[in-house]
């Protein structure tokens, strides 16, 4: 994106080109350095739609979550890609304890130490939460009030916004940008199968929106319509809803390990990935074995296994029947299922050591 042009068509504000970045300013403003150029990469384009789900840009910019994760990535992406420095960042805490004075102080150190901020970048006074109870370590919103930054987000979420409609993004932007939602908007249900569901909630604004961007991704029917959410549930279609994510090495909710690990070992530990787990890399091990030999080597009895793999799951394998007896072989669809598995099982300890780190800066605030 060529800042500059973009720019130039707004009278209110004035800009000094540099050689390689612009200075600009607004009245009442603060000046601001930022690149002439912008690449909407997969870190600008899942922080950008973070914002969309959690922040706002009108006349300043902010982002309100309880995920030190999802600031930290706000922050350093911001850095990275436009240039905006951390210190300009202030924080406020909202907590519904915050008659609680010893306690507070705590929430406060626990903060500015995950977040890395210098004490006079937080405001000393903590807002209420209007009656609901935050949890343990409350919420944090980041800002930045008196630069222009805010205008030049809103261009670059428009900018983004238009390329979603007009299909000019690839198929791996589309998961960074359905990944920063994920982080803002979703959740991740268990039951005791094993996943059960994932929603992805929304406004009026965001709806069509969001649908866009999941039709991007996975078909119409892999996911379902409430009024204020989308919902994806039962196996085959939160398989579905893995494949484009896996197929780009992408870790769906990336900054939230709590949501990533139930839907990962969710999907992993579900009895039907199990059980196909088994069929398909017996076949795999030993191709063009007849049907009851491979039931035999599964260590399943012949009738379990063809419920699953002739009427259940059927495309997954190939089966042909030769002389009379039925033939096994993996179809591209069973081998694309064994590499899914895999993937999730290799990302499960990033996941996992993400986990443990948050568990252990929580810990901080038991000295309560």
């Amino acid at each position: 994106m060529d800042l500059l042009e973009i720019l130039k068509k707004d009278s209110n504000f004035s800009i000094k080109e540099l050689d390689k970045e612009l200075i600009v300013n607004k009245p009442r403003r603060q000046a601001l350095k930022i690149p002439k150029t912008v690449n909407l990469c997969g870190e600008l384009l899942r922080s950008l739609f973070l914002i969309f789900g959690d922040g706002h840009y009108k006349s300043k910019l902010s982002l309100t979550n309880h995920v030190y994760r999802i600031h930290m990535y706000v922050i350093h992406s911001f850095e990275n890609n436009l240039g905006i420095p951390k210190d300009v960042w202030k924080l406020r805490i909202i907590h519904s304890q915050n008659q609680d004075k010893k306690f507070i102080n705590i929430v406060k150190r626990y903060w500015t130490r995950v977040l890395e901020f210098d004490d006079n970048q937080l405001y000393p006074t903590i807002s209420s939460s209007f009656g609901y109870k935050t949890c343990e370590e409350g919420i944090a919103r980041i800002q930045i009030d008196k630069m222009n930054i805010s205008e030049i987000v809103k261009i670059l979420i428009e900018k983004a916004i238009s390329l979603i409609k007009n299909n000019k993004l690839s198929e791996e932007e589309y998961c960074y940008i359905l990944d920063g939602i994920l982080n803002a908007e979703g959740s991740v249900l268990l039951d005791s199968k094993g996943i059960h569901r994932v929603t992805i909630s929304f406004n009026k604004k965001e709806k069509i929106l969001f649908r866009i961007i999941l039709l991007k991704l996975i078909q119409k029917k892999v996911f379902k319509e409430k009024e204020d959410r989308f919902i994806i549930s039962k196996w085959y279609f939160i398989y579905q809803f893995l494949k484009p994510f896996v197929k780009y090495n992408i870790i769906p909710f990336s900054l939230r390990p709590r949501d990533a690990h139930n839907l990962i070992s969710g999907f992993l530990n579900h009895k039907r990935t199990q059980a196909l787990r088994n069929y398909l890399e017996t076949i795999e091990k030993y191709p063009n074995k007849y049907f009851s030999q491979i039931a035999r080597l599964s260590n399943r009895d012949w009738k379990s296994a063809k419920q699953t793999l002739q009427i259940r799951t059927k495309e997954f394998v190939n089966i042909k029947r030769v002389k009379g007896r039925q033939i096994t072989r993996l179809s591209e669809e069973g081998k694309n299922l064994l590499n899914l598995i895999r993937t999730l099982e290799n990302w499960l300890p990033i996941i996992s050591k993400n986990l443990k780190e948050d568990d252990l800066k929580i810990k901080q605030l038991e000295v309560k």
